[in-house]
């Protein structure tokens, strides 16, 4: 089935370069380190050891964004898929290897969160449209890109909905441009643009895509909240009704449920549900 992958959010924005400490919101702090956990502090002079593994908060390449999670994919994250014990592992490696510090705005804490950045490949619309037209589940790919260790405030930054929810909605977007260092239009802009990709990805559900993800312990173990559709070797559904109650599918991963011994074969071609 053929796949089309809207540009990433990052090639379509972008930021201006932070030319001095007056670029570095005061909100940041005073301290900052790289992944490899080389210190900074405000006034002084980034070090070449810093600047080889820094956050994008002084990295002029890189961009704080990422896609919404569809409401037809909400509850189906890496995090939530996993059982505890399984997701606990993943996330250790992420935090260890960057030495506790956040990927975003550069503080070290002894508490991060670990997100996870997802890319989108849409169905063509002629596949959309003969999938809806003749009662079909029509379903894209969505791909896990990479795992980020995050503090909780940036970590809000990539789910804007879910800040919205909590309140926290202005802070966020005001700590969102601080760190790519936009104006009022700049951030307007990208929060427009955001929500108009994510009401076109609410259109069709999603299955998971693993390939670039390399668990230690040599598959994913899946929890007590998911099982398989019955009559499917294939399709996951939940186990109770709730938030989300749309299908999904693990592509291109070794896996089991909690209670199996051995790894189930990956699934590894997308290919388009006809429920």
């Amino acid at each position: 089935m053929p796949m089309s992958s809207p540009l990433p959010l990052s090639s379509l924005i972008s930021r201006p370069p932070v030319r001095s400490w007056d670029d570095v919101h005061p909100m940041f702090g005073d301290a900052f380190f790289s992944f490899d956990g080389v210190p900074l502090f405000r006034g002084d002079q980034p070090s070449d050891a810093f600047m080889q593994r820094c956050p994008v908060l002084f990295d002029d390449e890189k961009i704080v964004c990422g896609d919404l999670i569809p409401e037809t994919s909400w509850g189906a994250s890496l995090a939530n898929l996993l059982t505890a014990r399984s997701w606990e592992t993943v996330r250790e490696l992420i935090l260890e290897r960057n030495h506790l510090v956040c990927q975003c705005c550069g503080v070290q804490r002894t508490s991060l969160d670990v997100h996870e950045l997802w890319s989108y490949a849409f169905p063509d619309q002629d596949e959309i449209d003969r999938c809806h037209d003749g009662g079909c589940y029509v379903m894209g790919v969505q791909k896990l890109e990479n795992l980020i260790s995050v503090c909780s405030a940036c970590h809000l930054c990539f789910h804007l909905g879910f800040a919205n929810s909590c309140g926290r909605g202005k802070q966020t977007l005001a700590r969102l441009r601080a760190l790519n260092n936009w104006s009022v239009d700049e951030i307007f802009r990208y929060e427009q643009l955001v929500y108009d990709r994510w009401h076109a990805a609410n259109e069709i559900g999603w299955q998971l895509d693993f390939t670039r993800l390399v668990h230690p312990d040599g598959g994913l173990e899946v929890n007590g909240q998911w099982e398989l559709m019955p009559g499917s070797d294939l399709f996951l559904q939940r186990t109770r009704s709730g938030l989300n109650d749309f299908p999904t599918v693990l592509l291109n991963t070794t896996w089991c449920f909690r209670h199996e011994t051995e790894w189930r074969a990956p699934n590894p071609f997308p290919e388009n549900s006809h429920l």
